[in-house]
């Protein structure tokens, strides 16, 4: 009985630490990195200087909905892209579909549970009242990060970026953009229009 009682309180007096999985997973991003010569950070699906760091999913979905982690939000102002260098050959794309530009700034919000919010209007919302009008939840993929064939340096950067807006082509998994958020957490984002990876929906 002596036993019973202990394993019950043993139980009860941690079961605060018990993670609730809702079964619902949201997809996430990181810091890859920070260039303090044009104050940008490089946002993405992984931060692959770390070996062991884990990968998104934008497909189903990577993190518990439940889990409390930043959100990430932008502010779009149409800041024309900094020369920053884009090095490596790309994969199913070219390399500067992987290092586009979001044209604004990122900063981001104390840790929440993503499950709290129905759609994307409300994590946008979240975004505005925590930081400021304009801002709202980023996302990697779609119309927020964008890049130009042969970008790379000074090619298409500053007024040249600017004066070829027509020639913008969306972007996807990782993006440059002014700010210097925190490198020791991954955060809430939204996900692919066309997946369910998102714990809000769209």
């Amino acid at each position: 009985m002596a036993c019973i009682r202990i394993l019950c309180f043993f139980v009860i007096s941690n079961i605060h630490h018990v993670q609730v999985v809702t079964g619902k997973l949201g997809v996430t991003a990181v810091k890859q990195s920070h260039s303090p010569e044009f104050g940008i950070d490089y946002i993405g699906c992984r931060d692959w200087t770390n070996p062991t760091g884990m990968n998104c999913n934008p497909y189903q979905g990577d993190t518990d909905c439940n889990a409390k982690l930043p959100m990430l939000c932008v502010r779009v102002d149409q800041s024309p892209r900094p020369p920053y260098l884009i090095y490596g050959e790309g994969a199913a794309m070219p390399a500067a579909n992987y290092a586009g530009w979001n044209g604004g700034h990122v900063s981001t919000t104390l840790p929440t549970e993503a499950s709290r919010f129905r759609n994307r209007a409300e994590a946008n919302r979240f975004c505005a009242e925590t930081l400021g009008e304009h801002w709202e939840i980023a996302g990697i993929w779609g119309s927020q990060p964008h890049w130009i064939s042969g970008m790379n340096g000074t090619k298409y950067a500053g007024s040249e970026w600017t004066a070829n807006k027509d020639r913008l082509l969306n972007g996807g998994w990782s993006f440059y953009t002014y700010g210097n958020v925190r490198n020791d957490t991954r955060f809430w984002i939204q996900g692919p229009a066309d997946q369910s990876s998102t714990c809000w929906g769209h």
